[in-house]
């Protein structure tokens, strides 16, 4: 993802079941995110909020990140389901 001139990528991506956790970084700086969204298209998406809300809101790196931590995401989207068996 860019913006401008500057790249913004995702390093150490994991897929948990309680969502993602990665740390974005940037020629200035690198920041934890932990996100309730699942899916590997929501960290385009995140690191796109992250680069409109630092770059154009002029949050700090770490106010953009507890925003997207506070995310739940839509109902009925990418929501995890989880089946039991009943014997």
């Amino acid at each position: 993802m860019a913006i401008g001139r500057e790249q913004h990528l995702g390093r150490n991506i994991k897929h948990e079941p309680s969502g993602l956790i990665f740390t974005a970084v940037t020629k200035n700086f690198r920041q934890a995110i932990k996100s309730n969204l699942v899916g590997g298209h929501n960290v385009s998406n995140i690191l796109a909020a992250l680069g409109a809300t630092i770059y154009g809101l002029d949050l700090s790196p770490q106010t953009a990140a507890d925003g997207v931590e506070s995310l739940t995401g839509i109902p009925g989207r990418s929501e995890q389901f989880i089946w039991a068996r009943i014997l």
